[in-house]
């Protein structure tokens, strides 16, 4: 059985599946990468799976080197940062790739319309695509709705002392310390009046940080500023519904001192501590 396959529309095609899988992943994580990155690291990727395709090597092999080949691709476009954040982004890559690669030979094999002997064109290609997008976006637009009213309980520790509070999740919450790369967490003072010292709220009242206490800068729409924030002990969420399921997170506690509270809530909790 003899099968015509075209080397540059497969290499075109793999590429854009790179190109998709990589810009999903910097959208899923909020991990920012350049264009011209992302294009290169795609052109990568179909040169490796065109490499792949003339080596035939054996299933094995074959199944390694499409576990392997991601990681390249993902340090050029994002660069090493944490082990975390680079776990996650090549999962996600992997993950988005395979499930729009299989989405293209799901067609190729199974849809009636395409005939025997077809390949995948690019426009079909295309369309898949915008499918798949459209639909990505409409259920991330639902989910983030579900999000930004989402509320959660938690618990921060600083020495014998704690406090309990419920925070709202914000999903446009990008706070982190550029030392440490921890991810801020707002608390209204007036929560953490049983936490923190007299005079280390006087202090933050006036201005100034207390000893122990660190600057975390910021950016709003109404300019740069910067809060004062500190480590905690320990800083715990809790399950919405079994309260001895509990996640303790690795986090800064920066303190509000604006009057008010976020639709309710004592504190303010990024998506990406969830």
């Amino acid at each position: 059985m003899k099968e015509i396959l075209y080397l540059d529309v497969y290499f075109l095609l793999n590429a854009a599946v790179c190109f998709v899988s990589l810009l999903c992943a910097s959208r899923i994580l909020s991990a920012p990468c350049k264009m011209w990155r992302c294009t290169v690291a795609a052109v990568y990727g179909g040169g490796v799976s065109c490499l792949a395709l003339l080596l035939a090597p054996p299933v094995p092999a074959a199944l390694l080197l499409g576990l392997a080949a991601p990681l390249p691709a993902v340090f050029f476009c994002f660069g090493g940062g944490s082990g975390k954040l680079f776990f996650l982004l090549c999962l996600f890559t992997l993950v988005t790739g395979i499930a729009l690669g299989g989405l293209c030979e799901v067609v190729f094999y199974y849809a009636a319309f395409f005939g025997e002997g077809e390949r995948v064109s690019l426009g079909v290609f295309l369309f898949l695509l915008f499918f798949a997008l459209g639909a990505w976006t409409m259920w991330g637009r639902v989910l983030r709705k579900r999000l930004d009213t989402a509320v959660v309980s938690m618990s921060v520790s600083l020495g014998e002392k704690r406090v309990d509070l419920y925070a709202l999740v914000d999903s446009g919450l990008f706070l982190q310390d550029p030392v440490s790369g921890r991810s801020v967490v707002l608390v209204k003072a007036a929560c953490l009046e049983e936490l923190l010292s007299a005079s280390d709220l006087l202090s933050l009242r006036a201005g100034l940080v207390p000893r122990g206490m660190v600057n975390v800068p910021m950016t709003t729409a109404a300019g740069e500023g910067s809060l004062a924030a500190f480590c905690p002990d320990e800083a715990v969420l809790f399950s919405a519904r079994y309260r001895k399921k509990h996640k303790k997170i690795s986090v800064l506690i920066a303190v509000d001192l604006t009057p008010g509270a976020f639709a309710g809530c004592s504190g303010l909790v990024p998506l990406s501590v969830l």
